[in-house]
């Protein structure tokens, strides 16, 4: 069993997977991500009226509106190593609910600015 699971692990090393990360984070092995780098949609994309002051809007298109900020979230205390960290890049209108999802399903909230350092905890998930 020992040496299927670092084969499983070997075969992630140096990759990226393309994919939708909420179906291919099902395929990853328990405990086996060391460190989970992520800027997710930040939902920020919508109508307004900069043009009237010469200025561009913030639509990003519709790849930036109603983005699920956390359903990722709960595959990651199952993939993550024990002493593994995540980090999180969005909006810091969005950070502070991400923050508390992110402690609803057991990680732990190391450092909060436009961005989330996450461990997980040793006696939690």
């Amino acid at each position: 069993m020992k040496k299927q699971v670092i084969h499983q692990t070997q075969k992630l090393m140096n990759r990226i997977i393309l994919g939708d990360c909420l179906n291919e984070m099902k395929q990853i092995q328990n405990e086996s991500i060391d460190l989970i780098l992520t800027d997710p949609p930040y939902n920020i994309a919508r109508k307004n009226n900069f043009h009237t002051m010469g200025r561009a809007g913030i639509d990003f298109g519709e790849w930036d509106k109603g983005f699920d900020l956390f359903s990722y979230i709960d595959e990651i205390p199952r993939i993550l190593s024990k002493n593994g960290s995540v980090i999180i890049f969005n909006d810091w209108k969005n950070i502070g609910e991400i923050a508390r999802y992110c402690e609803s399903v057991g990680l732990e909230i190391k450092e909060i600015e436009d961005t989330l350092q996450i461990t997980k905890q040793l006696f939690g998930v």
